[in-house]
């Protein structure tokens, strides 16, 4: 099969710092032995062979809820990120045949999990292997700026003769 321009942007992208950070912290992450642990206690069942939507893979699942953790995303901007970045997407595995998980999907996974007492597990067993490593990784912030225009102040003429444009001159 033919590599797509999708295939391309995910394998030969790189230099940002972003890419860089994700690319280090995943080799850290033992999804093998989460998976396992989640497939034990029935919160994940992989449907391989079975008919119906195949339901996502749970390393993809576990990886959203880590980029959250790492930059304070809501489960909205998980998913419009993961859709948006190609360096969440590397991060996540994530090839062009497969489902990006949603905002509601992201939410109930992380319930499910907190049920079992599962996701501070997860987090103490990521931190422990990168603490096993002596690194230490801050929380980023991604910040989503939108730029609101707002109407001209109106001036007021002062006792004094002044013009006030705005409360904010002194």
């Amino acid at each position: 099969m033919q590599p797509t321009f999708f295939d391309y942007a995910l394998q030969y992208q790189g230099g940002k710092k972003t890419d860089s950070f994700l690319s280090q912290i995943k080799q850290f992450i033992p999804y093998k032995e989460i998976v396992k642990k989640l497939i034990e206690v029935g919160i994940y069942k992989p449907n391989e062979g079975q008919q119906g939507r195949p339901s996502i893979r749970a390393e993809i699942l576990i990886g959203a809820l880590i980029l959250q953790s790492f930059y304070g995303l809501s489960d909205p901007m998980t998913e419009e990120l993961i859709h948006d970045r190609i360096s969440f997407r590397k991060f996540l595995d994530i090839h062009e045949e497969d489902d990006i998980p949603d905002e509601t999907t992201i939410c109930k996974f992380r319930n499910a999990l907190i049920r079992e007492g599962l996701l501070e597990w997860i987090f103490e067993l990521v931190k422990s292997k990168i603490d096993e490593k002596g690194l230490i990784v801050n929380k980023g912030t991604i910040v989503d700026a939108t730029i609101i225009h707002s109407p001209e102040p109106k001036k007021r003429r002062l006792s004094d003769g002044t013009i006030k444009k705005s409360a904010y001159d002194s």
